[in-house]
């Protein structure tokens, strides 16, 4: 790697120093700057800037690293500018520029504070997945394969592409039990939700773990 590479891993980039820095300040800093120059009225200026410019700021440090420091810089570049599009005087509170309409306020994201939580709430929601069976024999493309074999399909080690020569694939697949017995006799069925079937027995039912 040398002094002008610069490499992402796992999110994160690296350059020959080390971990390097993601770029938000820099990115906040030129946006303000083309929004402060553009041709809108001060309101409409304040409405991108609340409506697209924080909302694409935000995604970019809830699914990034950055540190506390980064956080409160780009947030003193918020409020310089929003109190610059606004015209309020230099020591208006803080208060009065987070908090949000409906109270009397500008309604401007307190950057600080709200990254570390949406960062928590995202992490929290990687454990909420449930995994739930799945039968494959219920997914339309394999019935449809399967029932009017179409197409050669893999049974085990064997490719079928008739109805006799799957009986006879699964028959020899399922031939040998666990402890050295035969199984009883196979037989592909035509019902709805296809699959095999032990005449004697029950009903195989080939699952899989889907994520929902």
């Amino acid at each position: 790697m040398g002094p002008i590479h610069r490499v992402r891993y796992l999110g994160l980039d690296f350059t020959w120093k080390g971990r390097a820095s993601d770029g938000s300040v820099q990115f906040i800093t030129e946006a303000l700057g083309r929004l402060i120059k553009a041709t809108l009225k001060s309101r409409q200026q304040r409405g991108v800037l609340i409506a697209f410019l924080l909302h694409r700021l935000t995604h970019r440090l809830v699914h990034g690293y950055v540190k506390h420091g980064v956080l409160r810089t780009t947030d003193q570049l918020v409020r310089a500018a929003y109190r610059g599009l606004a015209r309020l005087p230099a020591d208006s509170s803080n208060a009065f520029v987070y908090t949000p309409v409906k109270f009397g306020g500008l309604g401007s994201p307190c950057l600080a504070v709200q990254i570390p939580r949406c960062s928590g709430s995202a992490l929290l929601d990687c454990w909420k997945l449930t995994i739930r069976p799945y039968s494959v024999c219920e997914h339309s493309s394999f019935r449809r394969i399967l029932h009017a074999l179409s197409q050669p399909v893999c049974i085990g080690s064997m490719a079928v592409s008739s109805e006799t020569e799957a009986v006879a694939a699964w028959f020899d697949r399922w031939r040998v039990s666990a402890d050295g017995a035969d199984v009883p006799e196979v037989e592909l069925t035509s019902e709805p939700a296809i699959g095999c079937t032990i005449r004697e027995t029950c009903f195989y039912e080939f699952t899989c773990a889907a994520v929902s």
